[in-house]
């Protein structure tokens, strides 16, 4: 094999190993056991925003966030959708809170039927979606 080729064998591997790592430390692959969707969503929904997951995690530009009036979606832009199918979240499993640790993140969702598991937006984008506490 040349040397490209083991090169982008490699460079593959290693982009294949952070995606899933990134679904498994952001609780993402946990929550797709429970909400996976394949449907179309129709709700307001705000695309490449930054968010805080758990244990540090961000993501930066690549989530999408929408609501209607029974549902919270979340899904990631397709370049890193590899291990994070698209989420579709009861408005009822969620409670919401205002982080005061963190000064840009400050907006909390957290999953009841998993409660490790949350993540923090910013006020403003929360305002844009009609989340209140």
């Amino acid at each position: 094999m040349s040397f490209e080729l083991i090169s982008l064998l490699i460079l593959i591997s290693f982009l294949l190993f952070i995606l899933f790592s990134f679904s498994m430390r952001s609780g993402w692959l946990k929550l797709s056991k429970k909400y996976k969707d394949r449907s179309e969503f129709d709700g307001v929904i705000i695309k490449n925003i930054s968010a805080k997951f758990v244990k540090n995690t961000y993501f930066n530009g690549i989530l999408n966030i929408g609501v209607n009036d029974k549902f919270l979606h979340l899904s990631i832009n397709p370049f890193f959708k590899l291990f994070t199918p698209s989420l579709l979240v009861p408005l009822e499993d969620l409670s919401l809170s205002i982080e005061k640790r963190n000064s840009i993140f400050k907006f909390k969702i957290k999953f009841k039927k998993s409660p490790d598991i949350f993540f923090c937006i910013t006020k403003r984008n929360a305002e844009k979606l009609g989340l209140e506490i």
